[in-house]
C-alpha cells in the first residue's frame, strides 16, 4: 500500500496505519502490536517487499487495535492529541478482509485455529466457499487511488487473488470426484 494513498473498498487509508504505529509505539514495552516495527509502515524504510511484513500488518491483530482505538478515541499524546482519522475503522476492515483472505489460502490443519475459522483445510463443511463467492465480489470492485489523483488503479495482485481462489476451488472440486474431503492449501 505505499504507492497508493486510498483504498476505495470502505475507506481505507494507509496514512492511518502509520498514525496507529505512533501511538501504539508510545506504549513502549506495553505495545499492543509488539512485531510491528518502523519498517512496517515507513516506506522510505523498507529496503525489499517481504511479504512477512505484509502478513503481519494486514492482520488480525492490526485491525482489531486499529478499530479499538479508533472507537475509543484514543490519541497520540506526543502529536498533541491527535486521534486517528475518521478512515481508520475502514482501514481496519480491509486490513481484516486480507487477514481472511490470507487465511482462507493457507490452511494446515483440518481444525480451525482459535478465532481463526478459515485457517483450516478446505471441505464443504467448513465457510471457505461462502467467503470466497463473497470475496471475488469485493476484489472486482476494489480499487486504489494514487497519491494526488482522481485515477483509479487495479494492481494485477487483486486480478491474482481471484485468479488464486477460482484456481484451488478447480483443484478441491478435481480431488472431490476422487473422494478426497479436505485440502490442506498450504
Amino acid at each position: 500500500m505505499s504507492r497508493y494513498r486510498k483504498c476505495a473498498v470502505r475507506g481505507c487509508q494507509d496514512s492511518v496505519s502509520v498514525r496507529l504505529y505512533a501511538i501504539d509505539n508510545a506504549a513502549g514495552s506495553l505495545r499492543a502490536m509488539p512485531k510491528l516495527t518502523e519498517c512496517h509502515v515507513n516506506r522510505n524504510c523498507i529496503k525489499k517487499m517481504k511479504v512477512s511484513y505484509a502478513t503481519q500488518v494486514f492482520s488480525h491483530t492490526v485491525a482489531s487495535v486499529m478499530t479499538l482505538m479508533a472507537r475509543a478515541g484514543i490519541v497520540d499524546i506526543r502529536v498533541q492529541g491527535e486521534k486517528l482519522s475518521e478512515t481508520a475503522q475502514g482501514t481496519a476492515k480491509v486490513l481484516k478482509f486480507f487477514d481472511d483472505l490470507m487465511d482462507s489460502v493457507n490452511g494446515y490443519s483440518l481444525y480451525p485455529s482459535s478465532g481463526k475459522p478459515l485457517r483450516s483445510a478446505v471441505s464443504r463443511c467448513t465457510d471457505h466457499f461462502e467467503f470466497w463467492v463473497e470475496t471475488r465480489q469485493t476484489l472486482r470492485k476494489m480499487y486504489y487511488q494514487a497519491e494526488g489523483t482522481e485515477e483509479r488503479l487495479r494492481p494485477p495482485s487483486l486480478v491474482n487473488w481471484t485468479v488464486t481462489i477460482n484456481g484451488i476451488i478447480d483443484i478441491f472440486e478435481m480431488l472431490e470426484q476422487g473422494n478426497v474431503n479436505h485440502l490442506k492449501c498450504r
